[in-house]
């Protein structure tokens, strides 16, 4: 009979253990959710997404470059490139991001693959990002003009 409880307990355990860890948070682009074929993911103390198909809610175009870059074509029009090697985000000659955690973004082969950290996101894209721990959602909304802003945050670290 206790090993009928112990196995039912952890039967259980199982069935709610995925609900009670940390799962990441749910993708609202522009107020719509976005369903990826990969998940956002923690690596070390950064979140890193699926690049492309969050540029393509944006409306953005993605091109990989030479030497580990990518280009990317806002749908504001505005042109920012991220550089691989340093991890430095360019509008032109003007540096608007630095990705401190670049070694870990791996461009190679399908665009579709590139998991980019949060970070990067923001001034690469132009948008801003929020979470809300309630419902475990990660909201990134398009900024007028692609403009630079800080990441919030309400009890959360980016």
């Amino acid at each position: 009979m206790a090993s009928v409880r112990l196995w039912f307990a952890g039967a259980i355990f199982c069935c709610w253990a995925p609900g009670m860890f940390g799962q990441e948070p749910t993708l609202v682009v522009d107020g719509k959710p976005l369903v990826t074929a990969r998940p956002a993911t923690r690596i070390g103390n950064e979140l890193f997404l699926p690049l492309a198909p969050i540029a393509r809610a944006l409306g953005a175009e993605l091109a990989a470059g030479p030497n580990q870059t990518i280009r990317i074509r806002r749908a504001d029009g505005a042109t920012v490139v991220y550089d691989g090697r340093t991890g430095e985000i360019r509008a032109g000659s003007v540096m608007v991001g630095q990705v401190g955690d670049y070694p870990r973004v791996r461009i190679a082969g399908d665009l579709e693959q590139i998991l980019f950290p949060l970070s990067g996101i923001v001034p690469l894209l132009g948008v801003a990002a929020r979470r809300d721990d309630v419902k475990n959602l990660l909201y990134l909304d398009s900024i007028p003009n692609g403009g630079a802003v800080a990441v919030t945050s309400a009890g959360f670290r980016l």
